[in-house]
């Protein structure tokens, strides 16, 4: 993997970082919020809820697969050596 490609991965992980950083903010100010409807508008917190938890959730699985690579990329794992005598 070249150093442009390591660059973008690194940048790319900082911003999920923070965007998951931000989320705490955005979530509290949802959480507790009740479900209603007025004049025929629907205002459904508890699917807020779901839907920024599966956006949470993909942002892990995407941090995670970055972080394997750059991992991989970067020579952050051992080799385990056997000598059979």
């Amino acid at each position: 993997m070249d150093q442009e490609t390591i660059d973008a991965l690194q940048a790319r992980k900082t911003a999920i970082l923070a965007e998951i950083a931000a989320f705490g903010a955005a979530t509290a100010s949802v959480q507790g919020k009740p479900s209603y409807n007025v004049d025929g508008q629907s205002f459904d917190w508890n699917g807020a809820r779901v839907s920024i938890t599966a956006y949470r959730k993909g942002l892990y699985d995407e941090l995670t697969e970055i972080t394997r690579q750059l991992s991989l990329a970067q020579g952050d794992w051992e080799v385990q050596d056997v000598v059979i005598t």
